[in-house]
């Protein structure tokens, strides 16, 4: 078991959806987005506001994404995988 509970297999690069609760502004979205993209340059971050949810394409695994959002000041949970 990964943080919050979640299973984290490597994603193999398939987008995966994260909820993050706590992202509410465009500042919130570029440090995210920073964040996401120092896992490597084919990483990449779409986002819902109006959800909380971010989609990252390119990352090893479900745990390195959760650990950028962390050390990024977030909390986050997996919402699905195969976007």
């Amino acid at each position: 078991m990964g943080e919050a509970g979640t299973v984290t297999e490597p994603s193999g690069g398939r987008p995966i959806e994260v909820r993050v609760p706590h992202m509410r502004t465009v500042h919130c979205a570029a440090r995210i987005r920073r964040s996401v993209h120092a896992l490597g340059p084919a990483v990449f971050a779409e986002f819902d506001m109006s959800n909380r949810c971010v989609i990252v394409t390119g990352a090893d695994s479900e745990s390195a994404v959760l650990k950028a959002l962390q050390r990024a000041g977030y909390f986050a949970s997996i919402v699905r995988r195969d976007v």
